[in-house]
C-alpha cells in the first residue's frame, strides 16, 4: 500500500492517508534500485517485470518519465537527449536531440508533460540549463519549436525543471527564481502569459508539476541534515 502524507505551511504535517496498491495499471520508474535504466513493475507487489537493462539500451541518468497508451518517454539527462520506448517490451522506438544550445538540442532535460488534442499528441520538454521549453511531435518525435529565455521577469525562464499540460493550458515552474507561470497555448503552438505566482520556498528543490481542469499541484524535496520532506501545494488553475 501507499502513504500520502498532507502538509500545510509548507512542512507541518496535516494528515495521511493510506491507499491500497491493488490496481490495474502499468507502473514505470527510473532508477529502481539505484541502475541507470526504466523498469517496469507489477503495481501489486512491485517486482521487476522487464526493464531497459535487460533489453540492453543505453540511457545514462534518465530522470523525467511520462507515458501515454503506447509509449514511454524518458529525459535522458546526461546524454542530453529524450528517448521514446514501446511501454510493452522497453524497445527503444526513437529518439531526439543532442548536446548543445540550437532548437533540438538540451543541456539537461527535465520534466516531460504530454498534450493529446483530437488525433495530435505533443510533447513538452523543460530543458534545464538552456532556460527554454523544447516542444515535439510525440508521434514522429519531430523537433517543432524551442520557447523562452534566461530572465528574472515574470515571462522569462530560469532553470525550468516542472511543467505540466491541460487541454488549453501549460504550467512550468523554474527552480532559480521560484516562479510559477500560466500559459494559453494555440494549436499552432503560440503562447501566450496569462500570470504567475512566486512560491514561498527557499529552494523549488526541482519541483515537479501536474495539472487538471481545476489545479495545478507543485511536489518538491525540501533537503536537510536532519530529514527529507516532500510537500505538495495546490493552487486553483
Amino acid at each position: 500500500m501507499f502513504y500520502v502524507d498532507y502538509f500545510y505551511n509548507f512542512g507541518e504535517s496535516n494528515n495521511r492517508e493510506v491507499i491500497s496498491n491493488a490496481f490495474d495499471k502499468d507502473l514505470f520508474v527510473t532508477g529502481y534500485g539505484g541502475q541507470e535504466g526504466i523498469f517496469k513493475l507489477n503495481s501489486v507487489d512491485f517486482t521487476v517485470l522487464d526493464s531497459t537493462i535487460a533489453g540492453g539500451a543505453s540511457v545514462f541518468a534518465p530522470r523525467p518519465i511520462t507515458a501515454d497508451e503506447k509509449n514511454v518517454y524518458v529525459g535522458d539527462q546526461y546524454n542530453h537527449r529524450i528517448m521514446k520506448f514501446d511501454r510493452n517490451d522497453l524497445t527503444v522506438v526513437s529518439s531526439a536531440g543532442s548536446y548543445g544550445s540550437g532548437g533540438n538540442n538540451f543541456d539537461n532535460p527535465f520534466q516531460m508533460a504530454l498534450k493529446k488534442k483530437g488525433n495530435d499528441t505533443t510533447l513538452f520538454v523543460c530543458d534545464f540549463k538552456n532556460h527554454a521549453v523544447k516542444i515535439y511531435n510525440a508521434d514522429n518525435m519531430n523537433f517543432r519549436k524551442s520557447f523562452g529565455q534566461l530572465g528574472l521577469g515574470a515571462t522569462s525562464f530560469f532553470c525550468p525543471t516542472g511543467i505540466a499540460a491541460t487541454e488549453e493550458k501549460v504550467f512550468i515552474v523554474q527552480d532559480a527564481n521560484h516562479r510559477l507561470q500560466k500559459w494559453n497555448v494555440s494549436a499552432n503552438l503560440e503562447f501566450s502569459y496569462e500570470n504567475s505566482v512566486i512560491l514561498n520556498l527557499n529552494t523549488a528543490g526541482n519541483a515537479k508539476l501536474a495539472a487538471d481542469q481545476k489545479y495545478v499541484y507543485v511536489f518538491y524535496a525540501k533537503i536537510s541534515e536532519e530529514s527529507i520532506l516532500s510537500t505538495e501545494l495546490w493552487l486553483e488553475v
